[in-house]
């Protein structure tokens, strides 16, 4: 049995895809997840596999996560599990000191889903966490790292050893593909995640406002946790840019990104930082020409520097995505199908579960 420690379970976001995309495709092994805060019925449906438990242990604050690594103490001490695998900062500094007070050797396997782009930009608590990784940064066996860019970051801030980094992407399942025509008169413009400061939905904004200021028949649909028109903070985005709402579609969280991607051309990610931005690749593999900020693995997964742009440049990103609605639609279609088959052929969720059950 192998144990599973994330910070949160009652919402979906990047690294909860990840972890129940890993266990759903290694129905072989029995899992245990624990939470460190709660847990969401919702998501638990989402696990597929035939013998996985999850657990919440309710910590809400500093203190009570600090209890909750004697509580895991106490699970691994009791289950002795194969190994436990942790995943991002905080979770990897309850699941050391849980190692150290079960008094048990069983390898412990940190998972880091963040880059260092920017960090004094992070939480305090964030901070704290990262830090404390660096003091506990003997405890762990391995290190995965979900984003190349990110293991060197780290490596270099002193967070672990090289020896003891592995580098795992994130893995998808694929369904049919579906290639645009790009002859539309008009083109759908997408991005996805919830709001927060880290992905700069102003740079999108602005990029945005000037490719309409060139007169493209362009509009934008946005979805997310919080991307919707009571959002206060967003709405006085919009209207200091005087965007027209009629323009900018604000969609909310939504059941299916799959639907979503289906109905967008072309794909953008503005973020500050990130490490392996699941929404890339997976829009890349249904199709959608992608571009983004120069942010993690973006380069890597994109593998076309044309549809790179630096970090709040949304002059430099507005000409790049102008200078591919530019181009002729047979053109458009051989560009975007590079970048998509180079996503499928290296990110198949089968591979990449194998990688994990292997480190």
């Amino acid at each position: 049995m192998i144990i599973q420690v994330i910070t949160n379970f009652s919402e979906l976001g990047g690294a909860e895809s990840a972890l129940i995309r890993n266990i759903n495709s290694s129905k072989g092994t029995p899992f245990k997840v624990i939470s460190l805060m709660a847990k969401n019925p919702e998501m638990i449906e989402k696990i597929e596999h035939p013998n996985c438990e999850v657990i919440a242990l309710g910590a809400h604050n500093v203190f009570s996560l600090l209890g909750a690594s004697l509580k895991l103490a106490i699970i691994i001490k009791r289950e002795t599990p194969i190994k436990v695998f942790s995943w991002m900062y905080h979770a990897n500094v309850i699941s050391a000191l849980a190692r150290i007070l079960s008094r048990r050797d069983i390898p412990l396997i940190w998972g880091v889903r963040h880059s260092l782009d920017d960090y004094q930009g992070e939480k305090r608590s964030t901070k704290i966490a990262i830090q404390l990784g660096r003091f506990l940064k003997n405890i762990p066996d391995k290190v995965v790292y979900c984003s190349q860019k990110a293991q060197k970051q780290h490596e270099n801030f002193g967070y672990n050893s090289y020896q003891k980094s592995v580098y795992i992407p994130n893995g998808y399942f694929f369904s049919e593909l579906k290639l645009r025509d790009f002859k539309a008169k008009s083109l759908i413009l997408g991005a996805a995640g919830r709001f927060h400061e880290a992905k700069d939905y102003l740079t999108l904004l602005k990029t945005f406002k000037r490719l309409k200021s060139q007169n493209l028949n362009v509009e934008l649909h946005i979805c997310g946790r919080g991307i919707h028109g009571q959002n206060t903070i967003l709405m006085g985005m919009l209207n200091s840019l005087e965007l027209n709402c009629d323009d900018v579609i604000l969609l909310g969280e939504l059941d299916s990104m799959a639907a979503f991607y289906s109905t967008v051309d072309i794909f953008i990610l503005s973020s500050k930082t990130e490490g392996f931005p699941n929404v890339l690749a997976e829009a890349a593999s249904h199709g959608c020409a992608v571009f983004s900020t120069d942010v993690g693995d973006a380069p890597y997964i994109i593998n076309n520097d044309d549809h790179i742009a630096p970090v709040k440049d949304d002059e430099k990103l507005a000409d790049c995505i102008t200078k591919f609605i530019l181009l002729s639609p047979d053109i458009k279609k051989e560009k975007v199908l590079k970048t998509t088959m180079h996503v499928r052929k290296n990110f198949s969720i089968k591979t990449i579960a194998k990688c994990f059950l292997e480190v």
